[in-house]
């Protein structure tokens, strides 16, 4: 396929134990599962395409259908199937999340998975830890979520708020936008 693949040992296969799910996931709320990696001349990453995106799984025009705007990905390996699972949710335009304590690496070289996780920042990935997740889903959001960063500024959302803040400044600096009858915009 003119695409530089890794040649990985024997995993996931189809019909065997290594691609059921796990006994103790509770699978009543599972719609629908889609096959990937189906090509055995070509590696697929992302949940959403094989590795020369010549094929489609079906994810994204499910989703996309069932009105789902918000992605959450985590599993395994951070710099391979969940990197590109990730980024192309992101391509596809749906607001993406990496739950990052939820996601294990393969490493080949030290520093592999922090790259692989800040190139997904660097996509627009939103990285939230477990404990985030719960409170964003409470509506009790405990840390703030990165969505965009340059050399000087972040756009950060927390708790519902949206801002923009100095990546490396002490100090705070507040602008509040206010009707003439004093209406917080």
């Amino acid at each position: 396929q003119g695409i530089a693949q890794i040649l990985w040992p024997r995993h996931c296969v189809q019909e065997t134990w290594g691609a059921r799910l796990a006994d103790a996931l509770d699978t009543r709320h599972i719609r629908r599962v889609f096959p990937k990696g189906t090509d055995p001349g070509l590696d697929s990453y992302s949940g959403f395409f094989d590795n020369g995106y010549a094929r489609a799984t079906g994810l994204g025009d499910f989703l996309r259908l069932a009105g789902v705007d918000e992605v959450y990905v985590l599993g395994l390996a951070s710099e391979y199937c969940v990197k590109h699972t990730a980024q192309d949710a992101r391509k596809l335009g749906f607001h993406t999340f990496l739950i990052s304590d939820g996601c294990r690496g393969v490493e080949r070289e030290p520093g592999d998975i922090e790259r692989a996780i800040e190139e997904m920042r660097q996509a627009g990935v939103i990285i939230l830890t477990g404990n985030a997740l719960q409170a964003r889903l409470s509506g009790k959001e405990l840390e703030p979520q990165h969505i965009a960063e340059s050399k000087h500024l972040q756009l950060v959302r927390r708790a519902g708020w949206e801002f923009v803040q100095r990546r490396h400044a002490g100090g705070v600096v507040a602008l509040v936008a206010v009707t003439d009858d004093e209406r917080l915009l």
